[in-house]
């Protein structure tokens, strides 16, 4: 693959970098020889990348959901770089909380918003000052759900349609200085994210009154079931991690990186079909 000369060593700072889709990349960065900043949430995070990678990693405390945490990771990527430029960041930190738009409660929809979205956006505004010395790259990591919707999941699924359309809008504004903006769209990964989905789904649905339950307890249980199929369906998270480093290191990169069989099917369906007919087949796959 050809580099960009220029940007060889530079640093890149990768959020939700401790597992899946984030985890990959950290990997993938190293080995094209780059510079990655981990952003972690925990020590326990920090001392399992060091077991896996060695003394290569800078890391940054950061929590997408707490504006402050922002801010203190900015200053601190910001001393890491010293007058070097910020090469990229690679957005993968995110979270998927299920349940009908019925019963979800204001609160736990904000909260998905807020690391998919707004935390995201907000580390991107901070950071532009550091991409301005580049040419710098900005990485989204959207997913197929944000273009085409599913049951249950609404707020995950909104917040990867907002992210992908604000990605459009920075794409723009931002090609005066060289900044490339791309969205990276996977399907099912392989990524503890499944798991994670499962056991907060599940615990969330629990926790309603019977009165909200009852009108979705079936198609609730059968889709938090049906998460260890999906994960076992997907692409190895590897694979997404390739798109990412073509779009940190071409000399063209792409806007769009479509990732993984089941996307690729999934939009040409969608183009093809009513939506009444696509409906139907997202409602009996789950």
């Amino acid at each position: 693959m050809t580099q960009v000369t220029p940007l060889q060593d530079g640093f890149i700072l990768i959020t939700g970098a401790s597992s899946g889709i984030g985890l990959a990349c950290i990997e993938a960065v190293l080995n094209n020889n780059l510079k990655p900043i981990a952003a972690v949430r925990s020590q326990s995070s920090k001392e399992k990348l060091i077991n896996q990678f060695g003394c290569n990693l800078d890391f940054i405390d950061l929590d997408l959901s707490e504006a402050q945490s922002i801010l203190n990771a900015v200053e601190l990527i910001g001393e890491y770089l010293a007058d070097q430029p910020l090469w990229g960041i690679v957005n993968s930190a995110g979270v998927n909380l299920p349940g009908p738009v019925e019963c979800i409660p204001i609160e736990r929809m904000k909260q998905q918003f807020q690391v998919n979205l707004f935390g995201t956006i907000e580390l991107i505004r901070h950071s532009i000052k550091y991409l301005r010395k580049g040419p710098g790259r900005i990485i989204n990591i959207g997913s197929k759900l944000g273009r085409i919707s599913a049951p249950l999941l609404a707020p995950y699924c909104g917040s990867k349609a907002a992210l992908a359309a604000i990605s459009g809008s920075l794409r723009m504004e931002l090609k005066p200085w060289d900044i490339h903006v791309s969205v990276v769209e996977p399907g099912a990964v392989k990524t503890n994210i499944w798991e994670t989905t499962k056991k907060e789904g599940l615990q969330f649905w629990e926790s309603l009154p019977e009165s909200q339950r009852i009108h979705y307890e079936k198609k609730v249980r059968a889709t938090i079931a049906n998460a260890d199929k999906i994960a076992d369906s997907g692409i190895e998270a590897s694979e997404v991690a390739k798109k990412v480093i073509h779009g940190l290191t071409s000399p063209s990169p792409k806007y769009w990186y479509i990732s993984g069989k089941d996307t690729w099917i999934a939009l040409f369906l969608s183009k093809l079909l009513p939506i009444e007919i696509m409906d139907r087949m997202i409602l009996s796959s789950r």
